[in-house]
């Protein structure tokens, strides 16, 4: 069940971040079209929004950790009580951070941020000065 939910999230996390880099290819063509007029390769105008999105993934995988962490270290002090289903009383769980995982979703969140930059960057790399400078991408 967990896992479904991660997943879901991720996907989630993966549209925000395909939405937030289709803008930015929306709002910058007169730059893009500068860059291209100036003599700047397609692939680099790519690699421009691809470094965008690492940097997206890398902000919301640092920042989701450390405030994951703190709240799962918090609720390792205080404790989670469950009713037991054995029908003996109440179980207090006290859950502890695993460094392991954390850093491995963080690593999936900044392939998901990749993965999901791909689209928009491409689009980007295929303008041409002069429909970038008339704001018009297609």
């Amino acid at each position: 069940m967990v896992g479904v939910i991660a997943g879901l999230l991720f996907v989630s996390a993966g549209i925000s971040v395909l939405n937030i880099i289709h803008m930015l290819v929306s709002e910058r063509t007169v730059e893009i079209g500068t860059l291209l007029a100036l003599g700047a390769q397609n692939h680099v105008i790519a690699r421009l929004f691809m470094a965008e999105a690492a940097w997206i993934g890398m902000f919301g995988a640092l920042v989701g950790g450390v405030l994951g962490a703190m709240v799962v270290s918090l609720l390792g002090v205080v404790g989670v009580p469950f009713d037991s289903p054995f029908g003996s009383g109440i179980v207090l769980v006290r859950p502890v951070v695993d460094v392991a995982v954390v850093l491995t979703m963080g690593a999936l969140a900044v392939v998901i941020s990749l993965l999901a930059a791909l689209a928009p960057s491409r689009k980007a790399m295929k303008v041409t000065p002069v429909s970038a400078f008339r704001g018009q991408i297609t």
